[in-house]
């Protein structure tokens, strides 16, 4: 099937994802609906290796506990949604920045931060520019609005370094194992998102409308998911990447505008620090 098809799929399948994603932030506990996101996307990520290898994925502990940086991030990342999708579909974004120091770091890529190259001088510019975003989605003219963004500012940064290092450890596995291999094993680690939510005496277990938001949820994660890899094998990530993570951003800021009435947060000082980080992001994915 043409990597096009592929595209179009992780594209479509994303955008709803991140519909869901606003709901259950809405109205669940992001540690609840989290946990349920994971229980539901390791099963399916047993089902399709199964279908595929005719075997269940190998267990690999350390895999599994890498797991535990995409339980920060997308508790975060839900927390931060609560106020904002599309702010917070844009700066989530930004979570390749860390995963780009760590390939520089650890896996001989220092390429991307040379400033004396245009791949370096994209990723410092795009880094740059996201600095400037945020401190005119910072600066609002009511109090109130103002300690909502610095909440939201916290969640999001949350988000972006813990994502990031999720990225890179999935990457650094993925020398070893199959994508669906290392996504199963990530997810998990939803056995300890039971422990900390029985710790903090937080709800396991949902009515059955929202179970089935969840579940909903975790049916396009998994699509949108397996698409993204499936197209990989055949196109250069340098190709595809810029491609599907810009055109995600602007379709979910579509969604978050139609659905969640969001307009506020696209005008004035906000609209302009959403421009500069949507062309921060540009660079970062074209880098």
């Amino acid at each position: 099937m043409p990597w096009g098809i592929f595209l179009i799929i992780n594209l479509s399948a994303a955008t709803i994802r991140e519909y869901f994603n606003k709901q259950i932030a809405d109205r669940i506990d992001p540690f609840t609906g989290y946990l349920h996101l994971l229980g539901f996307t390791s099963f399916w990520m047993a089902i399709f290796n199964f279908i595929v290898f005719r075997k269940l994925p190998v267990f690999d502990v350390t895999v599994a506990l890498s797991g535990v940086f995409f339980i920060t991030g997308f508790i975060g990342y839900l927390s931060a949604v609560k106020y904002s999708l599309s702010q917070s579909i844009l700066f989530q974004s930004y979570s390749i920045l860390v995963t780009v120091m760590l390939t520089a770091i650890f896996l001989g890529e220092g390429r991307y931060l040379d400033v004396t190259t245009i791949t370096g001088q994209k990723i410092v510019g795009g880094g740059v520019l996201a600095f400037m975003a945020l401190w005119f989605l910072l600066r609002t003219d009511k109090k109130s609005e103002e300690r909502l963004e610095k909440k939201w500012l916290i969640f999001i940064l949350i988000t972006i370094f813990s994502i990031g290092v999720g990225a890179f450890s999935s990457l650094f596995f993925i020398r070893k194992y199959s994508p669906v291999t290392v996504i199963y094993n990530q997810t998990l680690s939803f056995t300890l998102v039971i422990i900390v939510n029985l710790l903090m005496r937080k709800r396991i277990f949902l009515p059955m409308k929202l179970t089935k938001l969840t579940f909903t949820c975790s049916i396009f994660s998994s699509i949108a998911v397996l698409s993204f890899f499936e197209a990989l094998k055949s196109v250069p990530a340098a190709k595809f990447l810029p491609l599907q993570q810009v055109s995600l951003v602007i379709l979910t800021m579509i969604t978050s505008i139609i659905f969640f009435n969001e307009k506020k947060f696209f005008t004035g000082k906000r609209l302009l620090g959403m421009g500069l980080g949507l062309i921060g992001i540009v660079l970062l994915v074209t880098g």
